[in-house]
């Protein structure tokens, strides 16, 4: 690599060091860094099956998403 080449990969490497060290902890984080948030606690999500509901003799079934 010439000079110039090594000088302009070295300030990309520090440009892209900086700009990850300054980023959010999170993608819907709107405070500075280093501020604890004060969100709710997840709920964690249970999937459950249900029995298939009986349709009556005279409805017709929607076949639309088998």
């Amino acid at each position: 690599m010439t000079a110039k080449q090594q000088i302009a990969t070295g300030f990309l490497a520090a440009l892209i060091i900086c700009s990850v060290a300054f980023m959010p902890a999170s993608a819907d984080s709107n405070t500075a860094p280093g501020k604890a948030t004060t969100s709710r606690p997840a709920t964690p999500v249970v999937a459950t099956k249900t029995a298939p509901a009986q349709a009556s003799a005279k409805e017709p079934r929607d076949l639309t998403y088998n």
